[in-house]
């Protein structure tokens, strides 16, 4: 809402909207208004998130938008949604947009390894699309830890 003063615009948000908006370049994560991934640190952010204990139900199950291309100018990232308990259920539009140079690691012999390693696809759930990864490289440890 805007009320405006005199040459003074001040602007009202409920407390949970300016909470939201402090995640990624924008957005509250739902439907109509997805988190956007602009830069290498939402990406990362967005890793860290859904597969931290404490923030993964909150995270896991919204949806995303990939607003422009990114060049992880290669950083690693651990694979997003790896534990049984941290599925990614959300969405997670690329629309097209490049993510370049990405370290994809997985360090432990039982959790999926990739961009997203979990997606859970059930009741409409779990969505991964329009992504283009170039020049992406993936490793992870074998059984035997190496």
């Amino acid at each position: 809402m805007f009320i405006v003063i005199g040459t003074r615009v001040t602007m009202s948000f409920s407390a949970m909207e300016a909470f939201e908006c402090l995640y990624f370049s924008g957005g509250t994560g739902s439907v109509g208004n997805p988190y956007r991934i602009a830069t290498k640190d939402d990406l990362v952010d967005l890793r860290n998130k859904v597969t931290t204990a404490a923030t993964t139900d909150q995270f896991r199950n919204k949806h995303y938008i990939q607003v422009t291309d990114i060049d992880m100018g290669g950083t690693a990232i651990w694979t997003i949604g790896t534990e049984p308990t941290q599925h990614f259920t959300g969405s997670y539009d690329g629309r097209g947009y490049t993510i370049s140079n990405m370290a994809l690691r997985r360090g432990d012999s039982y959790a999926r390894c990739g961009f997203i390693g979990t997606l859970d696809g059930s009741a409409g759930s779990g969505v991964l699309k329009n992504v283009v990864l170039e020049k992406a490289t993936l490793s992870r440890k074998g059984l035997n830890g190496e």
